[in-house]
């Protein structure tokens, strides 16, 4: 998968799926939200009106765009309440997504950054979660394997900020270095020994 980032405002990033975060039990929408919301014609509002989106953790809930957005498909992601995110909650969130998404017919994806930490942790986060997100044990199943489908993933940042490359670079290695522990220590005795 091919992580990149742009600082363009949600509601004109081009993808398959545009993921957004959604804070549970907050009075508002806040950005962007709210505009994506207004872009949509109250879609957002009426899911959360429904109690189709509670802003839990890792809850999801996918809606088409008919057009009136760019991207085709916009993906929120639960990401709890807002006094209880840490950038543990930036990482499920966007292993949250591309989980979510990695079974269906998405190949580019942009994740929104949620503005709730420090944007350099934030993206650090998500881009780990992202890489973490696409393993999946089944190296010895003969049916019902789960390959991911996403290519690239743009992550959709508030603002410039300093050493994005970098910071995704370091992200990604670490999430691969976790991913290749978590297949090692799936492996039989036969297979890995000391």
């Amino acid at each position: 998968m091919q992580i990149t980032t742009t600082t363009h405002p949600a509601g004109q990033v081009a993808a398959d799926v545009l993921v957004v975060p959604f804070f549970h039990k907050e009075d508002t929408l806040g950005e962007p939200l709210a505009t994506l919301d207004n872009l949509l014609g109250g879609a957002i509002s009426d899911a959360r009106r429904w109690k189709e989106a509670s802003g839990k953790p890792a809850e999801t809930l996918l809606l088409h765009t008919q057009g009136k957005l760019p991207a085709q498909r916009v993906l929120i992601v639960g990401c709890g309440k807002t006094s209880e995110f840490t950038v543990e909650r930036a990482r499920w969130y966007g292993s949250a997504a591309v989980r979510y998404l990695g079974q269906r017919e998405a190949r580019q994806v942009a994740i929104v950054l949620p503005g709730k930490l420090e944007p350099k942790a934030e993206l650090a986060a998500i881009a780990r979660g992202l890489v973490m997100g696409e393993y999946e044990p089944d190296q010895y199943k003969t049916e019902d394997k789960r390959e991911s489908k996403v290519e690239g993933v743009t992550i959709v940042l508030p603002g410039p900020v300093e050493g994005t490359e970098e910071i995704v670079r370091r992200s990604t290695i670490v999430a691969e270095a976790a991913n290749h522990a978590r297949f090692l220590i799936n492996e039989p005795g036969n297979k890995v020994t000391p």
